[in-house]
């Protein structure tokens, strides 16, 4: 595992975001932001290795041939195996938006402003919601 040292780098390493979402129940968007990695996250991640699948379809654009396989190897000489396929996305944008502004309730009523949005009012609405300060 190459060495990060701060989120944005780690995002490009499986060990850091499998170590993410099993040490913290899932991943947030501030494991993947400028700040340094946590250490707690990176001994989990540095105790990790990979290794290919000769027989994994080469270089395929269909997401269905896109898997990972992660084995965890409990304390107890037991494991844990788990297939992930395909690419992972966004399957709940508000969620997403939610985590980004760390649940702020100034920012909770955006969501639903940009799906409903159908007027030059609406727009008004949330151009002042972007632009309060809500540090």
């Amino acid at each position: 595992m190459s060495t990060s040292n701060n989120g944005i780098e780690a995002r490009f390493s499986p060990e850091y975001v499998f170590s993410a979402a099993l040490i913290d129940g899932g991943l947030r968007l501030d494991h993947f932001d400028e700040r340094p990695v946590e250490p707690r996250l990176m001994a989990t991640a540095e105790r990790a290795s990979r290794r290919h699948d000769d027989s994994a379809p080469r270089m395929s654009s269909d997401p269905k041939t896109r898997f990972v396989i992660l084995d965890i190897a409990l304390r107890d000489g037991s494991a844990i195996t788990r297939r992930f396929d395909g690419l992972p996305g966004v399957t709940d944008p508000t969620e997403k938006f939610r985590d980004a502004t760390n649940r702020n309730p100034a920012c909770a009523d955006i969501p639903l402003l940009i799906r409903r949005m159908s007027s030059a009012d609406d727009l008004r609405q949330l151009l002042a919601l972007l632009n309060q300060n809500v540090v």
